[in-house]
């Protein structure tokens, strides 16, 4: 397996880095220990060629590829240091992803799936304990042998052994096509035999608190209330009598409260706001509790707060403009470790308590560690998270449109950023390409999304950030108006709102927010071009709608409206309008509808199948058809989704004979002889960190 992938990552060095690129200088060092290793086999000598790149550090994407080959030269050698210049990589080098996920899965290998540090083994590790589309956000159980997550295959609370692999469902709901119900969060008991957590109640359409029994399945509903549109639970007090858990209710109103694992009574011990905890976890003493909590104005600037559990004190642990999130108790209950973006990147950082109160300015423990999401600590110390990992690129085709099928392989569009670039539309002359790649380091998984505007001439782009009142741009949303002088675009407001802008394409101003009554999904202009139309599910009152807005006089009128309800949770998520200007197609649910533009009767055109998801619509360039992307099984493993050609006017479908992993957001040039979509494996990794502290300590 190891000479394996050590094949695999040399066929592929070409894709880490341009060498044209490199300067002549560190290209040519390069050059040779690429010499020494691999046509001479003096590994000493390579060593020492590529340090001498990594020194010089003039070319970043060079430097990590030498400190990648380190690493291959030591595991040569058969020497421990392998596995440290693999860490480098990951630590030095973030940015570069291609050669850090060859350095995880050189990790991964020299590991094991249940490998650990010696007993005595003080040295700081890092270590990948599970990657692929299953990976899910959950938690590891206190003695680190397995880890809940949901199973969205069913979307059941499930169990994963570490060492094994092996995959247990808690919960048996049945499919989708039974049950829309679901779990969400959940977190271990102390005696790693109960799990706590959160489930979509279909009948009530609320969210409960629930607790299992991981030996006979025995399941407790502990919180279940009308008025709570929103539950989810924390982190078990050491003794396993309380749960640290989060409420919301229909009036909008948020609290932190304890939950009685005996009785199910509930004791609210604080309002929190608009804001919710991202982490909430018990000290191991059980006399305090940590959480994080953005500001009521901004959700970029998160402050984390220590709390007792009595309810009779609190102490704000970190204030600072930046954002911090909290990650856990150091494993010896003397301070916490939290995510913080102060100095530029994703770092963590560990604060000493004392008594209930910080003790001093944080101390750095681990440079870019990247977006992860925290998954709890094992009670020997080691900390799990995750980090998504998933690739989504736009793909350029070429259609046929007499045999209405796409008759060129799909060929990546953009070479830059591979990974990161989504929703594209043509502008209306076909000159220009426009869509969102995500950029800068945030402790956002996805990333500061930027619009980018390329020419299909020149391939020169121009990039627009998002205004300083808008958060990131969001990836659903980007259309060109008619005259191709504003694009309709979907934003992120400072408190974490997603909201609908018009940016004006020559200066890149943005105007808005366009004030909506309910969560916006999707848009598109008018013909015209002085009207927009989008989506909105109003959750107050369990409607989807689509609306006419008046960009000028800002006049709304209502082309549609439906009840969402089961078997109908999600309303109407994507629209589209007919090239003639006449017809909206629009996605509810497992069926594609089409209504007139001026309001009227929904007809259906298309009703997925038993085993069917739908993702994407668009018109055929003639109007009489429409494009759908739909993935044709619930099986996590199986991302694979196709594009279909639907009559407007009823009747069968018919596949365009393309078929790829997660295909959506499909775009067809103005020509009519090109098609664009975003596709990508999605992926997730949970990771280990132990000793993380060990080395930091032992230099005081």
């Amino acid at each position: 397996m190891r000479k394996f992938i050590v094949t695999l990552i040399f066929l592929t060095l070409p894709s880490f880095v341009a060498l044209s690129s490199i300067p002549q200088s560190s290209y040519d060092l390069y050059q040779k220990a690429l010499t020494k290793e691999k046509a001479e086999g003096n590994l000493e000598e390579a060593i020492a060629l590529f340090q001498k790149v990594v020194d010089k550090g003039d070319d970043e994407a060079l430097a990590a590829q030498a400190q990648f080959h380190i690493g291959i030269c030591y595991e040569k050698l058969g020497l421990d240091k392998a596995r440290e210049s693999y860490e480098k990589v990951i630590e030095r080098y973030p940015k570069q992803g291609e050669v850090v996920k060859a350095a995880r899965e050189k990790l991964a290998v020299l590991s094991g799936p249940g490998a650990a540090a010696e007993k005595n083994d003080k040295a700081f590790r890092l270590r990948q304990v599970w990657a692929g589309p299953d990976v899910s956000l959950g938690e590891v159980s206190p003695d680190g042998k397995s880890i809940s997550f949901v199973d969205w295959e069913t979307g059941d609370l499930a169990v994963r052994e570490v060492a094994t692999g092996k995959k247990r469902r808690l919960t048996d709901k049945g499919p989708w096509t039974k049950s829309s119900e679901f779990v969400l969060f959940s977190t271990w008991a102390p005696d790693n035999r109960q799990i706590a957590y959160n489930w979509y109640n279909e009948k009530d359409q609320i969210f409960e608190l629930r607790a299992i029994d991981i030996e006979n399945l025995r399941v407790r509903v502990l919180v279940t209330n009308k008025e709570f549109t929103w539950v989810y639970p924390g982190d078990w007090s050491p003794d396993g009598k309380l749960i640290l858990t989060y409420v919301s209710r229909s009036d909008g109103a948020s609290e932190l409260g304890l939950v009685s694992v005996e009785d199910k009574s509930l004791r609210i011990l604080r309002p929190l706001g608009k804001s919710a905890p991202t982490v909430m976890k018990f000290s191991p003493d059980g006399r305090f509790f940590a959480f994080d909590l953005a500001s009521q104005d901004n959700i970029l600037q998160r402050d984390i707060f220590l709390r007792s559990t009595d309810g009779r004190s609190e102490a704000l642990l970190v204030r600072h403009p930046a954002d911090d999130y909290l990650i856990d108790w150091a494993p010896a209950g003397d301070g916490v470790i939290f995510l913080s973006d102060r100095s530029g990147t994703a770092d963590v950082w560990h604060i000493r308590i004392a008594n209930g109160n910080p003790q001093g300015e944080p101390d750095l423990v681990r440079k870019d560690a990247g977006a992860i999401w925290p998954m709890g600590m094992t009670a020997a110390g080691a900390v799990y998270y995750y980090v998504q990992t998933s690739a989504a690129d736009i793909y350029f085709a070429t259609l046929d449109t007499d045999r209405g099928k796409v008759v060129s392989p799909p060929a990546k569009a953009i070479q830059r950023n591979v990974g990161s670039n989504i929703c594209p539309d043509w502008s209306h002359d076909g000159k220009t390409l426009a869509y969102l790649t995500s950029r800068g380091s945030t402790l956002d998984p996805t990333g500061l999304r930027i619009l980018c505007l390329r020419s299909l001439d020149t391939g020169k782009e121009r990039q627009i950030s998002p205004p300083p009142h808008v958060r990131t741009f969001w990836g659903q949303l980007v259309r060109w108006s008619p005259d191709g002088g504003s694009i309709l675009i979907g934003g992120m407001d400072l408190e974490g709102q997603r909201r609908l802008y018009i940016l004006d394409s020559n200066s890149g101003e943005t105007s808005g927010p366009i004030d909506t009554a309910g969560l916006v999904l999707d848009g598109d202009w008018a013909a015209d071009g002085r009207s927009v139309f989008y989506t909105e599910m109003d959750l107050k009152t369990n409607t989807a709608r689509i609306v006419a807005l008046d960009v000028g006089s800002r006049q709304i009128r209502e082309i549609y409206q439906s009840k969402v309800v089961p078997p109908n949770p999600t309303g109407v998520t994507k629209i589209a309008l007919s090239p003639d200007g006449r017809q909206i197609a629009f996605l509810e649910w497992r069926s594609i509808k089409t209504i007139p533009a001026q309001g009227g009767e929904a007809r259906e055109i298309y009703k997925a199948q038993a085993s069917e998801t739908l993702n994407s619509l668009e018109w055929f360039p003639d109007g009489k058809s429409v494009l759908i992307s739909k993935r044709t099984s619930f099986n996590v493993q199986d991302q694979g989704a196709e594009i279909w050609k639907a009559p407007a006017e009823g009747g069968e479908a018919t596949s365009m004979g393309i078929k790829m992993d997660r295909l959506g957001s499909i775009r067809i040039h103005p020509d009519g002889k090109r098609i664009a979509f975003v596709a990508g494996m999605g992926q997730g990794e949970v990771w280990t960190m132990q000793n993380f502290l060990h080395e930091r300590r032992g230099k005081k």
